[in-house]
């Protein structure tokens, strides 16, 4: 159960202790102080009877009519009260149901079934999002059959990681060490975001590819949507600090870019990236090549390509985005910038590690210098012996 239905049942449970705090409250001046010997002894229910049963020589004043002597004698005898099991159900329940609201049951009856409801729901909405991801998976294989030699096929072709997110893999191609696809599904085994926050926030099932490439000149180029720039900057903080805003003439005006450099070879690399994606462009949300990552200790390698598009229900389009993926990949790891732009890029690069880790490398550095100051007792020996060796200086005393 998803915590949204968590919350309406936690909802639900805590509307029915205020209901029976209010009843307690209305029936405070009736409630019994007992205690475990008058509990056994069943004195209470005997208490508990109306006084007019129980109250000996009462009289009662005439009435002003006559009673029917044939309604008179139809009055039931009254019987005297059978013995009472300790442990009957209804016996013990009794006083727990005086505080209880009207009509209590019926409503408990009803809440539990609701609950039930949004069980059942939540089976078959997952149950839902398997067949889609089934389906597309059957549309995808051929294509990574042919370019990959390893693939996840069945009986585990895929690897559920939540709910609605599930995985799959390939390997073996020269131009591509691994292959992940991951689907993030609307969360259909949830009410409310199917009917309501799906509509709300225009959620739509989601394909992410990341590939990791044996090889990589020194690239670093991105592409995402205005409206989620925010979110891909701040789980990319290394790309904004080592990155200039690029806007070409074909990039949509809902998308904005990133480049690591305006010289002409990285220019041509990021105008064949957004032609390629042209036909699939409204429906992409990030893409992003990325060479290496910076670090105080200079750059570490990720040859890395991620791409995310929304798919929704067009078996068609992941099929395109994937074929895509795949030809950029080629194209990434063939391509080759110049040689000086090369030593250029990596010399700039070393500068922005120095601005960007300045506090980091200083404090590293004091901590190295302490550490040398700190000396062993070995050494402080061998130090005072070396003192101590030293010939005396003569002094020439003046007078």
């Amino acid at each position: 159960m998803t915590n949204i239905c968590r919350k309406a049942i936690c909802f639900g449970a805590a509307l029915a202790l205020c209901f029976l705090a209010d009843r307690r409250t209305a029936l405070a001046d009736g409630a019994f102080d007992f205690e475990v010997k008058d509990f056994l002894s069943t004195q209470w229910i005997k208490d508990l009877k109306p006084t007019r049963e129980t109250a000996t020589n009462i009289e009662f004043e005439a009435f002003e009519f006559e009673v029917d002597p044939e309604d008179e004698a139809t009055d039931e005898v009254k019987q005297p009260p059978k013995k009472i099991d300790i442990f009957d159900f209804e016996t013990l329940s009794y006083p727990l149901l005086l505080y209880l609201p009207p009509n209590f049951r019926r409503h408990y009856f009803y809440f539990l079934c609701f609950c039930v409801g949004l069980g059942f729901y939540a089976y078959f909405g997952y149950r839902r999002n398997v067949n889609r991801l089934k389906r597309t998976l059957a549309a995808l294989k051929p294509l990574l059959r042919e370019h990959f030699a390893y693939i996840a096929d069945e009986p585990a072709c895929y690897e559920r990681l939540k709910l609605h997110r599930f995985r799959t893999f390939a390997s073996g191609r020269t131009s591509c060490d691994t292959l992940t696809i991951t689907f993030d599904y609307v969360k259909r085994q949830c009410l409310w975001h199917e009917w309501l926050l799906r509509f709300i926030f225009g959620m739509q099932d989601v394909m992410t590819i990341d590939m990791t490439l044996p090889q990589m000149d020194p690239v670093t180029f991105a592409i995402t949507q205005k409206k989620t720039n925010k979110a891909f900057v701040k789980s990319n903080e290394d790309l904004a600090d080592t990155t200039y805003a690029y806007e070409p003439a074909e990039l949509p005006r809902s998308h904005r870019a990133y480049i690591n450099g305006m010289e002409k070879c990285l220019t041509n690399y990021a105008h064949y990236v957004i032609a390629r994606c042209q036909d699939f462009f409204p429906q992409l949300i990030e893409f992003l090549a990325l060479d290496a990552v910076p670090t105080p200790d200079g750059y570490v390698e990720r040859r890395r390509l991620h791409l995310k598009v929304r798919v929704g229900n067009d078996d068609a389009l992941a099929r395109q985005v994937l074929a895509a993926a795949i030809h950029l990949a080629d194209y990434t790891k063939n391509y080759s910038v110049h040689e000086k732009t090369r030593e250029a890029l990596t010399r700039s690069r070393h500068d922005l590690v120095s601005l960007i880790y300045r506090e980091e490398i200083r404090r590293r550095q004091e901590e190295a210098r302490e550490e040398n100051l700190k000396l062993s007792p070995g050494k402080l020996k061998k130090l005072e012996k070396k003192a101590l060796s030293r010939p005396a200086p003569r002094v020439k005393m003046i007078r």
